[in-house]
């Protein structure tokens, strides 16, 4: 395999996902046999990490920005999660966990707004994006306190937080890019000072 870069563990079966950047290609290797058991490929753009997702699925993140749930067995993609642009950056040193306290997923956004986004694996729907600190990348679940922890490379710190309670369904939501700048809205409050300005002199000069 060329450039391999995700591992996903199945305990149900003992069976070890291995996924290859280059390739896009997922094998599944039986430990109790180590022969290859399953083969299949997935049709995005760099796979950059994966976990497994009882009982019988694969979350893989790609360079794509998205993170596919794909049947264990078969590889058949069963939901997707797109990250906008703005609000992500999965790569290489991106990490992504199950928590089986509430079964959702968990993946560090490694280079963009610090963040960590929790995803329902049922639909792709994302939960919740927590801030943490810069540059997020390896993350674990406590069990013991059901807390998230997240080493911040950049920070030099390790961020933590509680993860949402169990629920039948979770309510998710899609974020999107802000469609006004920070520097468009100082331009703007710039421009409305300078407008009511020449209003007021203009006022005092018919006087």
């Amino acid at each position: 395999m060329q450039s391999p870069q995700g591992l996903a563990y199945d305990n149900y079966t003992n069976v070890l996902y291995v996924g290859s950047f280059a390739t896009n290609e997922i094998y599944g290797i039986s430990l109790s046999s180590f022969k290859i058991v399953y083969n299949f490929t997935l049709n995005e753009s760099g796979m950059e990490t994966m976990t497994f997702v009882p009982p019988d699925e694969i979350a893989v993140a790609t360079n794509d920005q998205q993170v596919f749930f794909l049947n264990a067995s078969s590889g058949k993609v069963e939901a997707v999660t797109t990250l906008p642009v703005s609000d992500s950056w999965i790569n290489g040193y991106s990490q992504m966990i199950y928590i089986p306290y509430d079964g959702l997923v968990a993946i560090s956004l490694a280079h963009h707004n610090d963040q960590v986004a929790l995803i329902d694996p049922k639909n792709g729907g994302i939960v919740d994006l927590v801030t943490v600190g810069n540059a997020p990348n390896g993350i674990v679940y406590d069990p013991q306190n059901h807390m998230i922890y997240v080493m911040d490379y950049a920070s030099n710190e390790v961020s933590y937080f509680s993860p949402p309670a169990p629920q039948t369904s979770f309510t998710t939501t899609t974020p999107h890019s802000p469609s006004i700048l920070p520097y468009e809205i100082i331009i703007a409050v710039a421009v409305i000072i300078v407008a009511v300005g020449l209003l007021l002199l203009m006022r005092r000069g018919k006087k």
